[in-house]
């Protein structure tokens, strides 16, 4: 029950800062700012909580919808870890080779997580 309020003000945080930087925050780039975030400010603190939500989002979804895992945690693991792997994936992979488009950020994510949380073949 503490989990689901948790992500419920988590996710009311974040839509407010979605809102003020009006569709930016469909993109990998405003996802990948959101996360380097700090919690010195308020609106530092809104964005990493943005950063946070929208990963527990999108990998609740995932996890829910699709009949094959893309994507398989080998263990417990925090929104914080897998907002630096985000992080990581995205300076490494492709902030070199985007230059006129903006990729969504729902598709980066869960390129993220293929590359670092492979599914064996058992799955």
């Amino acid at each position: 029950m503490k989990t689901i309020i948790f992500a419920i003000a988590v996710l009311l945080m974040a839509s407010t800062v979605q809102a003020t930087e009006n569709q930016k925050g469909r993109t990998a780039e405003y996802l990948y700012q959101a996360c380097l975030s700090d919690n010195s400010s308020s609106l530092g603190s809104a964005k990493k909580s943005y950063c946070y939500g929208y990963i527990l989002g999108i990998t609740e979804m995932e996890n829910a919808l699709i009949d094959r895992f893309s994507f398989c945690f080998k263990g417990a693991i925090t929104l914080k870890a897998i907002a630096d792997l985000y992080v990581d994936f995205y300076e490494k992979e492709i902030k070199s080779v985007i230059k006129h488009t903006a990729p969504e950020s729902r598709v980066v994510l869960i390129m993220a997580l293929q590359h670092y949380f492979p599914c064996g073949e058992s799955y």
